[in-house]
């Protein structure tokens, strides 16, 4: 088999500094969706970011990915305003899709449309065979935001950080590195009281 790629022209670092969100139409009315209550955590952050821009979106975004840890399965599951707020000041833990459907809500609330995206980001490289293997392991959710001149832009940053487990099957990711909060199951013996019945000790003298 064989196919071609086609790939949109997406901006370098230099354009993404000077970008904006796109004017806000109905149709982008979905994609700006945001819970009735704004979380406590959320509000810090809109304080403390830049004024506006893609500095804005930025910013939020790594409040969130650089202090949390990913844990558990990747199964779509809720993301409301007590998960958000939880993700930035609670737990700070959450599964792969939590943390991209959290990202996505703030964005929203940097004024930028977003949406959660899925398919495959990566590959295997089986060099004896001279082919290259896509597999279910592959498959991820990323962030997508539509931004002004450009369409929609992927962003396939990942938490620095996520929970070990030691029989894990999956192949590990070389830029994520395990939590330093390690759990481990540790067993001791515990010598449990055994009183001796009167009658085997004067047995005991006897013999």
């Amino acid at each position: 088999f064989s196919y071609e790629i086609d790939l949109p022209a997406y901006p370098n670092a230099a354009q993404l500094a000077s970008a904006v969100a796109p004017p806000l139409t109905s149709d982008l009315k979905d994609d700006l969706q945001l819970p009735t209550q704004t979380p406590a955590g959320v509000q810090r952050l809109l304080l403390n970011a830049p004024p506006a821009g893609y500095a804005r979106l930025d910013y939020m975004r790594h409040q969130l990915l650089d202090n949390i840890t990913a844990s558990g399965p990747g199964a779509p599951d809720q993301v409301d305003a007590a998960k958000l707020e939880d993700m930035l000041d609670g737990s700070k833990k959450a599964t792969p899709y939590e943390i991209v459907a959290g990202e996505a809500l703030l964005a929203r609330y940097a004024g930028f449309p977003s949406r959660i995206a899925y398919g495959f980001n990566g590959y295997d490289i089986n060099v004896i065979k001279g082919a290259d293997a896509v597999r279910p392991d592959d498959a991820a959710y990323w962030l997508e935001v539509d931004i002004n001149g450009y369409g929609w832009v992927p962003f396939l940053d990942k938490p620095p950080k996520a929970d070990s487990s030691l029989n894990n099957p999956h192949k590990p990711d070389k830029g994520v590195v395990a939590s330093n909060e390690v759990a481990a199951e540790l067993f001791l013996p515990v010598a449990e009281p055994h009183p001796v019945p009167p009658f085997e000790l004067v047995r005991a003298r006897l013999l």
